[in-house]
């Protein structure tokens, strides 16, 4: 996505410090092609890059943004961060531009599944061709799910925003009825939560 916002992810390299690990005229890469398939990320602060730019993307009140961060030693130790600290900066990233009447409107669904399950479906997802998480990334960076939330909200520069926790383990035939169940779920929690806050 970033390679058609050049201009906006060299800015966001300059003005976060990261120029000498990410060099416009001599760059590393940022990532090599998988052998069986997809890309391996070989520079960890293009995850937050590619969420700032996201985030200028995101002008009207209507969005789904969906991305899913895991145990990246690399990230966590270029950005001195432990799992506990990941989410909260990926959504400082992704929320930097969007407006606050937006985000107050938010609503963080945190979609969850064994990793047997997420094992397969990366592999269905790739055979109707989207992308391919490598099997050592799976058992290493998404082996488990990292997000955590002690409240039901999450701070993002001073604004609560709710959150919903979904255990998506299901693969059967009433998949369809199973997700309408949940978004309507979702739904009346984000209406009891802004009703609660009135």
């Amino acid at each position: 996505m970033h390679q058609n916002k050049l201009p906006e992810f060299w800015n966001y390299v300059k003005s976060n410090n990261l120029d000498l690990y990410y060099r416009q005229k001599n760059p590393l890469p940022y990532s090599h092609p998988n052998p069986q398939g997809g890309f391996l990320i070989d520079n960890p602060m293009v995850w937050n890059v590619v969420l700032a730019i996201l985030s200028n993307q995101i002008v009207s009140d209507y969005n789904i943004v969906e991305f899913s961060r895991g145990n990246d030693i690399k990230y966590n130790q270029f950005f001195k961060i432990n799992n506990k600290d990941v989410y909260p900066l990926s959504f400082d990233c992704l929320c930097h531009n969007i407006s606050e009447p937006v985000l107050k409107k938010s609503l963080i669904l945190n979609i969850d599944s064994p990793i047997d399950v997420r094992k397969q479906r990366n592999i269905e997802r790739y055979k109707n061709g989207g992308h391919l998480v490598s099997e050592n990334t799976m058992d290493t960076v998404y082996k488990e799910n990292i997000f955590s939330a002690k409240n039901s909200f999450i701070k993002i520069r001073g604004i609560k925003v709710p959150v919903i926790f979904i255990n998506n383990q299901n693969n059967c035939s009433n998949f369809p009825l199973f997700l309408q169940n949940e978004f309507l779920d979702a739904l009346n929690y984000y209406r009891r939560y802004h009703n609660e806050l009135q």
